[in-house]
């Protein structure tokens, strides 16, 4: 597999800077990946020759060629610029919303980020907003705006109180996937969980619970599970592992009742050594 790169320009505060971007991917065997790029500027764009703040190199085309037969390629738009002010200029947060359309279709896919936007102003919010780049909307529809299907997400942080600023657990804590046709949709819900009270006491990324519903927005499953945590410390250096399962049940609907429960495992705490 070999890479190549290109040159192009970017700019902080009028100053422009020279830097590589990846061109084309080849992986030996006759497919191809290359890409294209285009200037995006503050606090015009498109770029109209005197950067006033700063010029940044964004993806305009993808081309992937599979060795024969068609090359699709894919062209992509960006809008609401979230920024983040400087001293003396704007730096780029990200794009509030992606799109991306192929050639010889009539199809998009739109993905619509957290990049601490407000109102759809190219102003920063919070700079520090641990949530910033997540997906909260990714959608296929045609060109005349028709929804095909729609995945939305939202997020928690699991960031316990005990650790340094700065550090998060950013999650997704909820995930609709809606499939639409003839004007109607069809939609199905999942909500996660990451309790410490499941692993260990203690915040380590073990996804604990998952709640399904249905088109109706009614639970028909509950998985619920529990884990190990091994803790070898001697003193000075804890070691722990994640993703140990100690059991796993599920549950007929969203409730605790035993009656309910459609099977469960439970793991010997002899496998943790």
């Amino acid at each position: 597999m070999s890479f190549s790169y290109e040159s192009r320009p970017i700019a902080y505060g009028g100053v422009e800077y020279s830097r590589p971007f990846l061109a084309g991917v080849e992986n030996g065997y006759g497919a191809n990946l290359a890409f294209g790029y285009e200037d995006w500027c503050y606090p015009s764009s498109p770029c109209g020759g005197l950067v006033d703040d700063f010029l940044k190199q964004v993806v305009e085309t993808k081309t992937v060629e599979p060795g024969s037969g068609l090359a699709p390629v894919s062209r992509y738009s960006y809008s609401d610029p979230g920024l983040k002010e400087e001293e003396d200029y704007h730096s780029l947060v990200g794009f509030g919303r992606v799109d991306e359309t192929t050639d010889g279709t009539d199809r998009r896919l739109v993905t619509l980020y957290d990049n601490t936007t407000e109102g759809g102003d190219p102003t920063s919010g919070d700079p520090e907003d641990p949530y910033k780049g997540k997906v909260g909307e990714s959608r296929v529809e045609n060109l005349g705006g028709a929804v095909y299907a729609r995945t939305t997400m939202d997020y928690e942080d699991g960031r316990e109180t005990d650790w340094p600023d700065g550090v998060h657990f950013i999650y997704a804590s909820e995930i609709t996937e809606e499939t639409c046709a003839w004007g109607s949709c069809q939609s199905k819900r999942t909500e996660y969980a990451y309790q410490p009270n499941n692993q260990g006491g203690g915040q380590y990324g073990n996804l604990t619970m998952i709640k399904e519903y249905d088109e109706n927005d009614q639970v028909y499953r509950t998985t619920r599970r529990w884990y190990n945590v091994r803790d070898d410390s001697d003193g000075s250096r804890p070691v722990y592992i994640v993703d140990r399962l100690q059991s796993v049940m599920l549950w007929a609907g969203g409730g605790w009742d035993l009656d309910d429960v459609a099977w469960y495992t439970i793991y010997s705490l002899s496998l943790i050594h």
